[in-house]
């Protein structure tokens, strides 16, 4: 048997790696979880190192060698439309950059915009002033207006949350009907709350009263999770597959997104939601860490994994029993 050295190990991670059934030996599954848990997290305050991450690897490794090119280079400078020898590709070049060079200073009287020192002969491109707007110009200004109002973000999402369907995701974990009175403005403030990293408590101050702070961290908690999230995540994406404008620059298979990563919460196994009862009626003190589950109309408390009354008060009872009073002790002793 190997003994471990499990000091670097968090608390609440030390409660899940250990086997409940065998005392002192160690989940592999959980073992191997936690590992790579800490891993990321010390590669990401910069406790833990890679040699050789800095380096990047030598593209020319990935090129064909030479002697596979050779062939192929006379159809490829036929097709590509260059030269096939290296004296007539740069005769070729220095023909097109002398071509280029008279353009440009034949053009140079005419051009308003460049400007070259005549002391320092360092170039300089005027600021372009907008010209006068058509009326053409105009006509499509009034015409985006119309069609395109002005709107703010919250409008935005609702409007998509509308048509996508994706707020009818989120609701209590039971699988009940939310108990919410507008259930659609809640769940896209929500998420445009917790989405952004503003935070309830900094939102209520833009809302004017509309909500409050503990509204918005209790439907966070008691109706978004993760496979929740990832459920509406597809409604939105597969509506926008759907669009014509995700046809106009593709097949909609690929997608670029120029935006800011952040760091979020590992989703690990202590985020999973964890409730502790009573195992059996004659002993309430004993913690099982299954949830509770519903009993039927005619089963016992016992059946049902509740402690009965008479138990419950005996057990009161003792504990009252077992204690000693109290007396307070003067502080001069």
């Amino acid at each position: 048997m190997v003994r471990l050295d499990l000091s670097f190990v968090p608390k609440m991670w030390l409660k899940t790696v250990y086997s409940r059934e065998q005392p002192g030996m160690l989940v592999r599954r959980h073992f191997e979880a936690m590992v790579f848990a800490c891993l990321v997290e010390e590669l990401r305050c910069g406790d833990v190192a890679v040699i050789g991450a800095e380096d990047y690897g030598d593209w020319t490794r990935m090129l064909l060698p030479w002697e596979q090119c050779e062939p192929k280079l006379a159809g490829f400078c036929d097709q590509a439309g260059f030269p096939a020898t290296a004296s007539e590709f740069t005769v070729r070049l220095r023909e097109r950059l002398t071509t280029i060079a008279e353009t440009v200073d034949a053009g140079y009287p005419d051009n308003k915009d460049l400007t070259i020192d005549p002391v320092t002969g360092v170039p300089s491109l005027a600021v372009r002033r907008a010209g006068e707007r058509t009326a053409s110009a105009e006509k499509l200004e009034e015409a985006l207006s119309e069609r395109l109002p002005a709107r703010s973000v919250l409008e935005h999402l609702a409007r998509a949350a509308h048509w996508t369907h994706w707020w009818k995701r989120p609701g209590p974990r039971s699988g009940s009907e939310p108990k919410l009175k507008e259930p659609l403005p809640r769940y896209v403030t929500t998420a445009f709350v917790y989405g952004s990293g503003l935070g309830p408590a900094q939102a209520v101050r833009h809302m004017r009263g509309s909500v409050a702070a503990h509204e918005l961290g209790a439907i966070a908690k008691r109706h978004f999770t993760i496979p929740v999230l990832n459920r509406s995540g597809a409604d939105v994406v597969n509506a926008h597959a759907g669009l014509d404008l995700t046809a106009a620059w593709g097949d909609g298979s690929v997608a670029a997104v120029d935006g800011t990563m952040m760091d979020t919460v590992i989703d690990n196994l202590l985020a999973e939601p964890r409730s502790s009862t009573a195992a059996t009626a004659g002993s309430p003190t004993t913690s099982s860490p299954t949830p509770t589950s519903r009993s039927s109309p005619g089963s016992s408390p016992a059946e049902s994994g509740k402690p009965s009354t008479s138990s419950t008060r005996s057990s009161r009872t003792s504990r009252r029993s077992s204690r000693t009073p109290y007396t307070p002790t003067p502080r001069g002793i």
